[in-house]
């Protein structure tokens, strides 16, 4: 769930791929930032992210999570209308 990394000399945990997924996910149908803001502060009293997450998600994490979960939203539906076209 999570992998140890070395940063400026001090080693933190990092979630990986597949747990972020899961964020990802979940933050695709959040609208505002500061849904995803509340969303976070949901998923961190979760046992699932409370036991594998160490590193604390900056704002700056938050908003390029927020830009990817828009751009595959974007994407979704391009693909929607592809399909009833």
């Amino acid at each position: 769930m999570y992998k140890m990394y070395k940063i400026n000399n001090t080693t933190k945990k990092i979630l990986t791929f597949d747990v972020l997924c899961v964020i990802v996910k979940l933050t695709i149908k959040v609208v505002s930032l500061g849904e995803l803001r509340l969303l976070h502060e949901a998923l961190i009293t979760t046992h699932l992210v409370y036991q594998c997450v160490v590193m604390t998600l900056m704002f700056d994490s938050f908003k390029r999570l927020y830009a990817l979960a828009g751009r595959l939203r974007q994407q979704s539906l391009v693909f929607k209308r592809a399909a009833m076209t």
